[in-house]
Formats: C-alpha cells, structure tokens, sequence
C-alpha cells in the first residue's frame, strides 16, 4: 500500500509541474482575451495605408505623404526645376479654386526644401553659395506654408500676394546655381 501511495505521490509531483505551465499558459491566454476583447485594431499588424480617417474632410485630395514617396533629385539644378513645377502646379490649383489638388505639390516641395542643402553640396555647389541656397529655400518654403495654412484651415486662398516673394526665391535658387529655367510664374 505504501508503495501504491509513494508512486501515486510521485506521479502527482511530476505532473504538477506541468498543470502549472498549463494553468499558467491557460492564465495567460485568458488574460490576453480579455485585454483584447476591449481594444480596437491599432494596426499593429503589419504597414498602414492611409485610411479615410487619415484624408482630410475639408479636402479629400490631402493625404499624408512620406519622403519615400517623393523622389531625390539627381542634382541641384534638377531639384530647382522640380520646385519650378511644383510652384507652377500650385499656382494653378490655388487661382482655379481647386485647392485639395494643391496639397500634393505643396508637400513634396517642403521634402525637396528638406533636400536641397544637401543636394547642393553632393552637387559640387561652393561652399560659400551653402547659406544663400538654405535663405532662398527657407523663403520660398514660408511663403508657400502660407498658402497651405490658408488651404488647411478650409478658407479661401489667395496666391497673387505670395507669387513675388515665391517667385523671387525661385529666381535666386536658379541664379545660385547658375540654372536657366523660368523665374518667374508669369512668364
């Protein structure tokens, strides 16, 4: 009998380890079931798209965009004629009144403002002409956040009193390194 109760103890003690784990393991997933069952999906699970949250309601074409998106520039002289076109499509999206179709150039152009010190120094630029191209784009930038403030903020806006000070800007980038192209949006 005693030999009957020692190897039934002994049975009990080998396994009560294992109804630990297993009660622990069955904790575990019941406390994570019920955490869970309260939680909406925060998109842990793996790369978010721009949901209809993340579009504007004031302007459906305002979808965020990364830096990923928006190319590098092979040069400085490219990179000034890209902010050309974005200063150009801008122009045009704001004085024909369609202003969601303004947000996409507006953010690529502040990614290339981003880019362009670099760019002009991986672009041979001298040293000197650095501060002048940094003071250019930082103009142009600040006139053009006007306008999307304008354009965020789901009013009316107005290009006419920012196109000298943007137009300038472009001139003094292209005169910096030494680019043709249009100066001005009026040409």
């Amino acid at each position: 009998m005693r030999s009957q109760l020692t190897q039934a103890s002994r049975r009990a003690e080998a396994a009560a380890p294992r109804l630990l784990r297993v009660s622990s393991i069955c904790g575990a997933c019941a406390a994570l079931a019920l955490v869970g069952s309260g939680c909406n999906d925060t998109g842990l699970s793996g790369p978010t798209k721009p949901t209809a949250d993340a579009v504007s309601p004031v302007n459906p074409d305002d979808v965020p965009i990364t830096e990923a998106e928006v190319p590098v520039p092979a040069s400085y002289a490219e990179a000034v004629e890209r902010l050309a076109g974005y200063r150009d499509a801008i122009r045009q999206a704001v004085e024909s009144g369609q202003y969601g179709k303004a947000h996409r150039p507006l953010d690529e152009t502040n990614i290339t403002i981003e880019r362009l010190p670099d760019i002009a120094r991986s672009s041979d630029m001298p040293r000197r002409h650095w501060e002048q191209v940094v003071t250019a784009s930082e103009d142009l930038g600040e006139a053009l956040d006007q306008i999307h403030t304008q354009i965020d903020a789901g009013g009316k806006a107005d290009y006419a009193p920012h196109a000298e000070a943007i137009d300038d800007a472009i001139a003094r980038l292209q005169a910096i390194g030494g680019t043709k192209g249009n100066h001005s949006s009026t040409e």
